[in-house]
């Protein structure tokens, strides 16, 4: 799945792009926090795989670039979920979640997200400031908004669907 998603945000949304690593809209980031909500460390773990390969044979980056973004990549929605869980000790089901739940999980992995990004862009000698950080943040926030009340509209929708549909 992580694949399609970087695909489709780099093939039909890159006049959302900044630069290699900055999108205004980057959807893939509601992917990954519903990957880890579903299945915990193995999602992460599956997303810093995905990352890893693609941003390695698709995007070219060096070896150590990969890995290192990987693991970034995988441990940011990661730490925000669970952080989320621990301060406002809410219902992980999808279709139970508020808009202000959602805004609040999206806010803590945009900005978990955008801090890792930073340190890489530090150590890596790439630019990295407050400018890209921001750009970072809402480039995340905008498209973890975007998936997760995707998600939640679906799950709504198809938890609607089976209540009114007649016994068989």
């Amino acid at each position: 799945m992580w694949f399609l998603f970087d695909y489709i945000n780099r093939e039909y949304f890159n006049f959302f792009k900044i630069s290699d690593f900055i999108y205004w809209l980057y959807i893939p980031a509601g992917y990954r926090l519903i990957a880890v909500m579903l299945f915990g460390w193995i999602g992460a773990l599956g997303v810093a795989i995905a990352y890893g390969i693609r941003g390695y044979f698709y995007r070219g980056f060096p070896v150590e670039t990969a890995l290192v973004l990987a693991l970034l990549y995988g441990l940011a929605p990661l730490i925000a979920y669970q952080i989320w869980k621990k301060l406002f000790n809410v219902s992980t089901e999808l279709n139970e979640l508020s808009p202000m739940n959602i805004f609040w999980l999206s806010t803590l992995s945009a900005l978990i997200n955008g801090l890792f990004r930073i340190f890489y862009f530090k150590y890596a000698h790439l630019p990295h400031g407050i400018s890209e950080l921001c750009l970072l943040f809402v480039g995340n926030i905008l498209g973890t908004f975007v998936i997760l009340y995707l998600v939640k509209f679906l799950a709504g929708y198809f938890a609607f669907k089976q209540e009114s549909s007649p016994p068989r």
